[in-house]
């Protein structure tokens, strides 16, 4: 059985070399986060006030471009990740 991507989440499948993810670091954008908080939320059920300070604050965004494609998102942040190991696994070799 192969993965077969959602239409609704990914635009297209494409492969990147890891040597070029490497070498070329991901672009990286940031958007405020403002909570929007309904009366429908449990405040009383969970012992918090109904004026409740919910923080506010920023999402990193990394993007990666390769021949025109992109990979941003959760897909992005997995990517970073898999980087960040890999690099660690390289400093405990040398």
């Amino acid at each position: 059985e192969s993965l077969q991507p959602s239409p609704g989440e990914v635009k297209n499948a494409f492969f990147v070399p890891l040597d070029y993810l490497r070498q070329y670091p991901e672009e990286l954008y940031r958007y405020r986060i403002v909570p929007q908080v309904d009366g429908s939320f449990p405040f009383q059920r969970m012992g918090f006030p109904a004026d409740y300070p919910w923080r506010q604050g920023w999402m990193d965004v990394p993007v990666y471009e390769y021949e025109g494609h992109y990979i941003w998102g959760l897909t992005a942040r997995t990517v970073r990740w898999l980087l960040q190991e890999l690099d660690k696994m390289d400093a405990q070799e040398k």
